[in-house]
């Protein structure tokens, strides 16, 4: 019906997938049609909620853009020393230079392990991930390089932030515990490698997802999504896909559209990069730079705003006869901070902090609040307002002077505005 590949590739493949030749793609969808019978998600389970996708666009700072522009030079200045290599020699080594661009607009120690420049896009991911957990959602995170999967996993266990994780390597006895203990809704994230988890597994308790690093085909990133956006889904399913801009990220999302529309027309896409020439490889490299001017729009869409993006500032404190209660000294945070861990259990206990994940993050903020005001300890005014107590504690956080995770401020916020509605209660009970 098709005949050999070399006719097939001749007559089909090369003028679909290269050319973009309507008139052969139709044809063979007329072809295939008596032979294919085709059931989409929404006729089998149009009972399922939502899904969303986004793009969160990450900058890179100046140090990971002067050393990905290096790379990218020096691969271009190796790549243009053809030095009568074959065509396939040429294609190999194009694919292997764009493998080392992807994974250096991830993180510089996945191309150098040494490199001390940290990432913009695991800061991202790990601000994203706090917001989620303090409102009460649960993600899986998919990554194509297990080696970022790793980094993420070293911050984490830094930040004491629970989680499971899923590869290749976990057996399949493994991978079933695995799935039943999220499913029991014991962790609320989930980080798993996009080949190993992206078919099989039933994930339905999650209501995010997050892909690291964009693949090729699409398909196989919405084939990861998926595993919760399937029947036995509650809940809207928000898809956010990490992409580094002016980077080689941006032409394979570009890439993405493209073969969607290959799948909406023969029902399924390419599943590699195969049917990309060299001098398409290529452009690929050349993204971002100033050789090559075009790249997508990346609208920045809020995904999941921090509390202060949605919820009114902290009150200052207001003059007159309660003020002195007001001041509190560092003994007297001491023990407030104490009361106020117990308030938070007690919300747990009424289910107005959802999960115990929340719970966990708000107790380690508070206590990482309490180490701030104990520095101040002999300090020639130990007393103060909460809120002037606050105050401080964000501007240190924004400038960096206290040691805590990056997007600590909209924890903080959080839990700061909290402490307020305890400590006015407190005052109020007091007063009657």
């Amino acid at each position: 019906l098709l005949g050999s590949w070399d006719h097939f590739s001749d007559r089909f493949a090369v003028p679909i997938e290269r050319d973009n030749d309507v008139e052969r793609r139709t044809l063979l969808a007329k072809t295939l049609k008596p032979f294919m019978l085709r059931r989409v998600k929404s006729q089998v389970a149009p009972e399922l909620p939502s899904r969303t996708e986004v793009v969160r666009p990450v900058e890179l700072s100046n140090e990971e853009r002067q050393l990905y522009d290096s790379l990218r030079f020096d691969v271009l200045s190796k790549l243009d020393k053809k030095q009568g290599r074959t065509e396939n020699q040429q294609r190999m080594a194009v694919l292997a230079a764009i493998t080392r661009l992807r994974q250096l607009a991830c993180h510089p120690r996945l191309v150098d392990a040494d490199s001390s420049i940290p990432s913009s896009k695991l800061r991202a991911t790990l601000g994203l991930i706090e917001r989620l957990e303090e409102q009460g959602h649960r993600a899986l995170v998919f990554s194509q390089f297990t080696g970022h999967l790793a980094l993420l996993r070293e911050a984490l266990d830094f930040r004491e932030v629970p989680y499971l994780y899923l590869d290749g390597r976990t057996s399949a006895g493994r991978r079933a515990k695995l799935v039943e203990r999220w499913q029991e809704c014991e962790e609320s994230l989930f980080l798993i490698s996009l080949k190993a988890g992206g078919t099989g597994l039933n994930l339905t308790g999650a209501d995010a997802v997050i892909h690291l690093d964009p693949w090729w085909n699409p398909a196989v990133e919405d084939q990861a999504s998926d595993r919760s956006h399937r029947i036995g889904q509650t809940r809207p399913l928000t898809v956010v896909r990490m992409i580094s801009q002016s980077t080689i990220e941006e032409a394979v999302l570009g890439l993405h559209e493209k073969k969607r529309e290959l799948a909406r027309g023969l029902l399924e896409g390419a599943d590699e990069s195969g049917a990309l020439s060299v001098d398409q490889l290529r452009e690929l490299i050349l993204w971002g730079s100033e050789e090559r001017t075009e790249s997508p729009s990346l609208e920045q869409t809020p995904i999941w705003a921090p509390p202060e993006a949605t919820q009114p500032p902290v009150a200052e404190p207001q003059p007159g006869k309660r003020r002195a209660v007001q001041k509190l000294s560092v003994e007297a945070f001491r023990t407030f901070s104490a009361t106020f861990i117990e308030h938070l259990r007690e919300e747990r206990g009424k289910g107005l902090i959802r999960t115990d994940t929340t719970l966990a993050v708000y107790t380690r903020a508070t206590k990482r609040f309490l180490r701030f005001v104990e520095s101040f300890q002999g300090a020639a005014k130990p007393e103060r307002a909460l809120t002037e107590w606050g105050t401080l504690y964000l501007e240190a956080l924004e400038l960096g002077t206290f040691d805590a995770p990056h997007s600590e401020s909209a924890v903080a916020r959080t839990v700061i505005r909290r402490m307020e509605r305890v400590h006015k209660s407190e005052i109020r009970n007091s007063s009657r």
